[in-house]
């Protein structure tokens, strides 16, 4: 019987090692499209998100705003994204993903799933057990982050819980 990792490090390691793998398996379905990954996690915010603001893109992705705006501009002027400015204020431009760039998501998501497939087909147990595994750790993890939130708090650690988003 394989041994479980019992202490966080060993966890730590063991999950960097598989989100490495799997980001290399994505890189690798992925690799026609000739675009760097942090732009196509870009691309991914701005569709999730249109009309987005690139300093509201920089802080939900959480790189500096220089080096967000120069991966944007790259994202322009290859027509994945489109700045728009806001009606409502001509200061703000706004960022919207081009019909290319929906085409491209797709495509890449449909990659992504087929990668996931192949995965779990050399899964030796139960894809049931995967599921429920990270639905608990999931939630654990929102728990972390609103616990940390807590602590932070000028209220301190037994104030009110907060909700933390998915994203």
């Amino acid at each position: 019987m394989k041994r479980v990792p019992a202490t966080p490090l060993e966890i730590s390691r063991l999950w960097h090692h598989v989100n490495r793998q799997m980001h290399a398996l994505l890189r690798r379905a992925g690799k026609e499209h000739d675009l760097p990954p942090f732009s196509f996690f870009l691309l991914r915010h701005i569709e999730e998100e249109p009309g987005t603001t690139l300093s509201e893109l920089a802080r939900r992705v959480g790189a500096a705003k220089s080096h967000t705006s120069t991966l944007v501009e790259h994202l322009v002027r290859e027509g994945f994204v489109e700045k728009r400015s806001d009606p409502s204020d001509q200061r703000l431009v706004r960022l919207h993903p081009t019909e290319r760039a929906q085409r491209l998501c797709a495509a890449m998501g449909d990659r992504a799933h087929r990668v996931w497939m192949m995965v779990l087909e050399e899964y030796d147990g139960d894809v049931e057990e995967i599921a429920r595994f990270l639905h608990s750790l999931h939630t654990a993890i929102q728990r972390a982050h609103a616990r940390m939130e807590r602590e932070a708090s000028p209220a301190g650690p037994h104030s009110e819980p907060v909700e933390v988003s998915d994203r």
